[in-house]
C-alpha cells in the first residue's frame, strides 16, 4: 500500500486472503466476498461430513466382516475338535471289538454272551449257555 509492503496476516484460504486485499485496496464488494468464503465453507463442512459418515460405515463394515470370519475359525475349530473326538471315539471302538475277538477264541471260539443275555440279561453264560 502506498509503495509499502504490508502484511495482512495468516489465512486458511486464498478466499480469505482474497478478502483481506479486497478490503485493503477497495476492489471488490466485500459482502460478496464474504458470502462466498462461507459458502466455501459450508461445502468443505459438508464434504467432511460426508467423508465421516462414510469411514463410519466401512469401519462397521469391517467389524462386521471381522466377527463373521471369527465365528468361522469358531466353528471351524469346534468341527475339527468333533472330528477328533469322533477318531478317538472309534478306535476305542476299534480295540474293544480286537478284545471280544481274542476272548472269543480264547474260550474256544464260542459267544462270550449267551442269547439271553444280548437281550438284557445278567451274567456270563456257563459252559453250554447254563447259569
Amino acid at each position: 500500500v502506498d509503495g509499502k509492503n504490508v502484511s495482512l496476516g495468516c489465512f486458511g484460504t486464498a478466499v480469505e486472503a482474497a478478502v483481506a486485499y479486497a478490503r485493503m485496496v477497495g476492489e471488490a464488494p466485500v459482502a460478496a466476498v464474504e458470502e462466498a468464503v462461507e459458502s466455501a465453507r459450508a461445502d468443505s463442512a459438508a464434504e467432511m461430513e460426508r467423508a465421516v459418515a462414510e469411514t463410519s460405515r466401512a469401519a462397521a463394515l469391517a467389524a462386521r466382516a471381522e466377527a463373521e470370519a471369527e465365528a468361522a475359525e469358531a466353528a471351524a475349530a469346534r468341527e475339527d475338535a468333533f472330528s477328533a473326538e469322533q477318531d478317538e471315539a472309534l478306535a476305542a471302538i476299534g480295540k474293544l471289538e480286537e478284545q471280544v475277538r481274542a476272548l472269543q477264541e480264547a474260550s474256544g471260539g464260542g459267544a462270550l454272551l449267551s442269547d439271553d443275555d444280548a437281550a438284557g440279561g445278567t451274567g456270563p453264560a456257563g459252559p453250554g449257555g447254563e447259569r
